[in-house]
């Protein structure tokens, strides 16, 4: 029985490479070998995986700016997921790999010299604290968007000290945000190479979640991305997030944290190019957070980020596309200022008392979701619909399904209520947490309809532009404007139009922010999350 077993499943492992002629498309860099596959829905689509869009950052390219890949001769096998990068900060845990900057592209179209009409594009950065996860298949299976007949492209970046390694230095060349920089790269690679999957390179969407999020809204702003997407989806995290805010100069801290004492920083280089990549990572996982975060860099021909984000909002000098931007409604669950700002919340959110799990767990769910992600995305909205020059879409994201499966891998919180960080996520991908949590969605069930549901509004605006244009006619999406702040609710079964959402608490946090220097209160922040966290760790003792 047990050889039995693992017979059959060698054969579903394998199974979509042996039962399926070879795919074969022509692009510029060389041939691919793609296979045929098929979707929840059983339709058929054409997956091509990890294909290099840059040259391996190894050797003398380690901490340098990415450079476009080279050809290759004969056929490459792009039937095989793509490798992690190497994973650092929170991840806590080793693995990946240096030779990591790959992309996959799934389509509806099988491969021709030319098609009869060329869809939406729809490319996906993944999050994880820019310091881990992948845009493998195994985090982000295109089953789910596939029946939407749109190109779906997944992009791996470099993370983690990997993909922020900075130093002040000019004239070593060495400016940082390198993860960015891949990003970057890969939506260019997108822009020349998309239409030989027979996707339109004119009708891009570029859409990510929590540090995916705040890459896209990042690519929004930077020069570097223009002309290489045309709209985009900013979900969970933003360029103006209190967290997304990085320390220059990592370059010398991970030095000193090596051991590597000089005073000649192109020695330092050196002996840190030397190194096995083993060694820096190991030292990188205690390293701050915050190191793994953008940075505003010197200018310079390949600049990525020169200004303030929230600037550069204020000026209006960004890629102006339309907006879809929002975040789930439960998703977390200097020292004058700071204990100013601390008293403020106690306050507001907790009638004075100091805060405890057992007396205030919905009102400390609602100040870590405010701080975090809830407030940013309606600060970026309302910064935003000042100098935007097209529509900008505000949702939340309420539903709790079994699809919820970022909350419900832990047991901790499987029960709280609403959707957590990266719910939505599992509505629009296919994952390894699905397998264990909720391995079959039945025909009609409330998570078959939820998918059908969300997926055809993410991809109606990445059609139109519009997630309620055309013949949709269940209800109006409208945008947000200077008069009014109108959103969407994405809960389990409807979605419902309103306007403010969470409309004192969100006041709150405009009082706050109106008040103070954003920076300043940025860093404030950080330490009162930390106040509240130990008093929240005191009271379980």
């Amino acid at each position: 029985m047990l050889k039995h077993q693992i017979v059959v499943f060698l054969f579903f492992i394998i199974g979509k490479c042996l039962c399926q002629d070879d795919i074969l498309l022509q692009i510029p860099q060389g041939i691919l070998k793609g296979v045929q596959r098929t979707d929840r829905k059983n339709g058929i689509f054409y997956s091509f995986q990890k294909i290099p869009y840059a040259k391996p950052p190894i050797h003398e390219l380690r901490f340098k700016e990415p450079e476009a890949a080279e050809n290759w001769e004969g056929t490459l096998d792009a039937t095989n997921d793509l490798p992690s990068c190497i994973q650092g900060g929170e991840a806590g845990v080793a693995g990946g790999q240096e030779d990591c900057l790959y992309l996959n592209v799934y389509t509806p179209q099988k491969p021709a010299d030319s098609y009869d009409t060329y869809k939406s594009v729809m490319v996906f950065i993944h999050g994880g604290s820019f310091a881990a996860n992948s845009a493998s298949e195994t985090l982000h299976s295109p089953v789910f968007l596939m029946p939407e007949d749109i190109v779906l492209v997944t992009i791996n970046y470099r993370l983690g000290i990997f993909g922020s390694f900075s130093l002040n230095d000019t004239s070593l060349d060495y400016p940082g945000n390198l993860g960015l920089k891949d990003q970057a790269l890969g939506l260019k690679w997108v822009k020349d190479n998309i239409k030989r999957f027979g996707g339109n390179e004119n009708d891009i969407t570029i859409f990510g979640e929590s540090a995916g999020g705040v890459s896209i809204h990042l690519q929004v702003l930077s020069p570097l991305s223009a002309g290489n997407f045309h709209k985009a989806i900013i979900q969970s995290g933003t360029a103006i997030s209190p967290w997304a805010q990085g320390v220059p100069n990592s370059g010398v801290l991970l030095a000193t944290a090596l051991g590597i004492s000089t005073d000649n920083p192109q020695e330092m280089i050196n002996q840190l190019l030397a190194l096995d990549v083993s060694a820096i990572q190991t030292v990188s996982l205690v390293l701050d957070d915050s190191l793994n975060y953008p940075i505003v860099e010197p200018e310079g021909p390949n600049s990525f980020l020169t200004k303030n984000p929230l600037a550069i909002i204020q000026e209006g000098t960004y890629n102006q596309v339309p907006l879809m931007v929002g975040s789930t409604n439960a998703e977390e669950r200097d020292t004058d200022e700071a204990n100013e700002l601390l008293q403020k919340i106690f306050d507001f959110y907790f009638d004075g008392e100091e805060p405890t799990l057992q007396n205030h767990e919905m009102s400390l769910i609602n100040l870590f979701t405010d701080i975090w992600f809830g407030y940013p995305a309606v600060r970026l909205a309302l910064e935003h619909v000042k100098t935007a020059k097209n529509p900008i879409y505000f949702y939340r994201f309420s539903a709790d399904t079994e699809l919820n499966v970022y909350k419900r891998r832990d047991l901790t919180t499987a029960n709280f209520p609403g959707a957590a960080h990266g719910d939505e996520l599992g509505y629009l991908f296919r994952t390894f947490l699905h397998d264990t949590i909720i391995s079959e969605i039945t025909p009609d069930s409330v998570e078959d309809k939820a998918i059908d549901r969300i997926t055809a509004l993410w991809t109606r605006f990445a059609k139109y532009g519009d997630p309620t244009s055309g013949d949709f006619n269940e209800f109006k999406w409208e945008p947000v404007t200077n008069d009014t702040f109108n959103y969407v609710d994405f809960g389990s079964t409807t979605t419902n139009p309103g306007v403010n959402p969470d409309e004192d608490r969100m006041n709150f946090w405009h009082d706050v922010y109106s008040s103070s220097n954003f920076l300043t209160y940025s860093k404030s922040l950080l330490i009162v999350v930390s106040i509240v966290s130990t008093l929240l760790f005191n009271s379980k003792e």
